[in-house]
């Protein structure tokens, strides 16, 4: 992330890929010295339960957690129960929570009105 900031055209916007990573990417933006969302947004994968109480709220996609057990759960009783078939794949749905960390700039919002 520092490599990302310290370019001459920093982004305007990043993608995190894992909670771990966004502790990183959320501690650099803070040493920069930069605001979030008017200097960068972030959005991170895999929704966290404190990301609601940053400041900003961080925006997440949030994997089905629920439905992820649920089809684990199914897949492992199938092979317990003698499944020696092809692989499985099972798509599930994420959802996109949107708070704080994703604004648009004002200046983006405004040119497009």
């Amino acid at each position: 992330m520092q490599e990302l900031l310290d370019q001459v055209e920093r982004p305007e916007a990043v993608f995190v890929t894992n909670h771990l990573m966004t502790v990183g990417v959320l501690q650099a933006i803070a040493q920069a010295k930069l605001a979030i969302p008017a200097d960068i947004a972030v959005v991170s994968f895999d929704d966290m339960s404190w990301a609601p109480l940053l400041q900003p709220p961080l925006t997440a996609v949030a994997q089905p957690a629920y439905d992820l057990g649920v089809e684990s759960g199914r897949l492992l009783l199938s092979r317990l129960e003698g499944y020696k078939g092809a692989a499985r794949t099972v798509t599930l749905s994420p959802s996109l929570q949107v708070r704080g960390s994703s604004t648009p700039k004002r200046s983006v919002v405004a040119s497009r009105r």
